[in-house]
């Protein structure tokens, strides 16, 4: 809708209109909300209206299903002058039905009122958003399906039959009979179901297998209580899916305190009794393409093995965090992987057996890839990937990261942050198609990373933070052959950079000899060991929508000028910084910034400064703090909290 340019050149008489009609087709409630406080806005402020017609133009919101719109969403509206009364009403629904579930929809349906708990489902309906949703429940869901010519007493029957099953069975996929007739939406290839909690996955697979049967791409993230092995479940109810999202959030986690090292003597974990037992003869055609497992400390060798019966098809693959699997059951899994494209496994047990079979020779049958005949690593899996992530995959020897440098050729981006990586390996990488490059906290030089910078022009990323053997013990020159000269001429003639992450010895004299390779960059990040005058960042980078500043000397004016100047800045992290920081700095209006985190930089905010502060950010969604030791529990009073849960806060 928004995206249409001409959608606020509407007439409000056809805008009621479409919201009147049956196949009116949207991904979500919130993206109904989002497109009607568009046009409101647009519409008042291109045209002198009266009262009466402003009253008319704010009344099409009550077209809005409120209860379907997730709570944050809710909450964050509150002050909105279009739509605060209607935020107060969405709120205290949810609440209602979350206290009262599921009598308040047994009362809804017998009274014929369900039709504002249904989401909108057409034949025309390809996506169905329901993220952050968090009170919904697969109920809810089936009161969409249901023929509209249902009784109420059908409905009601349904809705009974789901809840007894839910209590009975919890998860377990069994298939429910009682259920009535629902009907089938072929259209619809996308779910997003990411944060809804309250979601059971045995009825949610059960409903997707019915309703949606042309289903590929599914978003299950932040669903921590669906299991893993639930997942060849619905693979067998919904053949044609080939993306599944079950990353669960794992950002608390402090790096610094977690240490997973790689040896060649680990042993593969055998478990009797796995969960996954039942499943090793169950024969499954997949057409799986993408899988993500970030994060999910569940998933073990057991499951990766069961997990390679649907390699066959697999493309992407995420298993980022998950520290019970081995590097030897990493590598079982990537050896039946034959299409394999994108490899994250930062933050596990990845190392030499998975190096091995990433760069030994395979036949690859029935592929279109072009064999490269003159290069003697092109028969290898390292060869063909486009995507290698392999972070703080600490303890890999130095011959075995040669040895994988030397066969990635084909490679776009490449992460190896927090790794043993030294010049002698990255030198030895041949490729010339990368774009986004991740060597934080290794041991590369200047030489090695011009060595590889001439090679790839098409480098829109670079991030070399806490790689304090890029400059000599004087910090002047870098260390090996080349000099700063040198890559600052490289960069400057061959890269236009759209992210960038500095540290030790980068200075303002460094950004203004590379601004030429700077001037379209829209994130930055300043490190530890970096001294930069914040000052001249409009000059030289003026589309900055994201700037991270650690351990820096910020004062008032600095901040100040940041947020005057950066007029695209939509994120912005201070962390650890030191300097005379006071509430002044926070007393300017800040009206497109979206994310905002203060970490250990305003020890003397108290709740008045946290007040102004969100009243100066209205358009904020994410609010961090951390080190604020004057904030009480005075915050929650008056209503004050719903401020603050708005834009989800974090404060520790």
């Amino acid at each position: 809708m928004i995206t249409c340019s001409s959608f606020a050149d509407v007439p409000y008489d056809l805008l009621y209109s479409c919201l009147e009609h049956p196949d009116l087709t949207v991904y979500s409630e919130k993206q109904l909300c989002e497109a009607l406080l568009f046009w409101i806005t647009s519409n008042e402020k291109s045209s002198e209206c009266s009262c009466d017609t402003a009253k008319d133009y704010v009344s099409i919101l009550e077209k809005v299903r409120v209860l379907l719109l997730p709570l944050g969403y809710s909450a964050g509206k509150r002050r909105s002058c279009y739509f605060s009364g209607i935020s107060n009403e969405s709120i205290s629904a949810i609440f209602d039905l979350m206290k009262e579930f599921p009598e308040k929809l047994f009362s809804a349906i017998a009274a014929d009122g369900s039709d504002n708990m249904k989401i909108r489902l057409t034949q025309y309906s390809e996506k169905v958003d329901l993220a952050g949703c968090a009170h919904f429940t697969v109920d809810l869901l089936y009161l969409a399906v249901l023929p509209i010519n249902s009784e109420s007493l059908c409905r009601k029957r349904t809705v009974r039959t789901l809840v007894e099953f839910k209590n009975q069975h919890g998860d377990n996929c069994h298939t429910l009979e009682k259920l009535p007739t629902t009907l089938s939406f072929k259209a619809v290839t996308e779910v997003d179901m990411s944060k809804c909690p309250k979601m059971h996955f045995g009825a949610v697979i059960n409903f997707l297998h019915l309703s949606f049967p042309s289903l590929q791409k599914l978003n299950l993230s932040y669903c921590a209580h669906f299991k893993i092995e639930g997942l060849f479940s619905l693979i067998q109810s919904c053949p044609l899916i080939d993306d599944i999202d079950l990353t669960v959030d794992i950002s608390p986690v402090i790096r610094s305190q977690v240490s997973i090292s790689s040896a060649s003597s680990e042993v593969h974990q055998a478990f009797e009794g796995s969960p996954y037992s039942t499943l090793q003869h169950v024969s499954v055609v997949s057409n799986i393409t993408k899988l993500s497992f970030e994060g999910r400390t569940d998933l073990d060798d057991s499951g990766l093995l069961n997990i390679s019966g649907l390699s066959g098809s697999l493309c992407y693959l995420n298993l980022k965090g998950c520290s019970t699997v081995t590097d030897v059951g990493i590598s079982k899994l990537i050896q039946e992987c034959i299409n394999i494209q994108s490899i994250i496994v930062s933050y596990t047990s990845f190392g030499m057996n998975s190096i091995l079979v990433l760069c030994s020779e395979k036949e690859f049958p029935n592929t279109s890839f072009v064999v490269h005949d003159n290069y003697e690593y092109s028969s290898t899996i390292a060869f063909r990937l486009r995507e290698l992530h392999m972070d703080g995959c600490r303890g890999i020897e130095a011959r075995h990261m040669k040895r994988l440098m030397r066969c990635l050729f084909m490679l776009r981006s490449l992460s190896l942050q927090e790794t043993s990586l030294a010049d002698d390996s990255l030198s030895e990488y041949r490729g010339f198609l990368l774009e986004k490059l991740d060597v934080s906290e290794t041991l590369v030089s200047c030489a090695a990373v011009c060595h590889v910078v001439r090679k790839n022009p098409g480098i829109r990323m670079l991030k070399v933070i806490s790689c304090r053997n890029l400059y000599d013990i004087e910090g002047i020159r870098f260390n090996g052959d080349a000099s700063c000269k040198d890559l600052y001429g490289e960069l400057n003639q061959k890269c236009l950079l759209e992210e960038v992450a500095f540290g030790w010895g980068f200075t303002s004299s460094s950004i203004m000899k590379i601004k030429h390779a700077i001037r379209g960059v829209r994130a930055m990040s300043v490190g530890l060991g970096a001294s930069l005058d914040v000052s001249i960042l409009s000059e030289i980078c003026p589309f900055i929508e994201t700037l991270v500043l650690k351990f820096q000397v910020i004062s008032d004016s600095d901040l100040i000028s940041i947020l005057k100047s950066l007029s695209h800045l939509k994120v912005l992290d201070l962390c650890c910084c030191l300097g005379d920081l006071t509430s002044k700095s926070f007393q300017i209006r800040m009206i497109n910034l979206k994310s905002l985190r203060l970490e250990r930089v305003t020890p003397w905010m108290t709740n008045e400064d946290l007040i102004i502060l969100t009243e100066h950010c209205l358009n904020l969604t994410e609010l961090s703090l951390s080190g604020c030791k004057l904030l009480n529990s005075g915050l929650w009073k008056h209503n004050i909290c719903w401020s603050f849960f708005s834009v989800g806060l974090r404060s520790y």
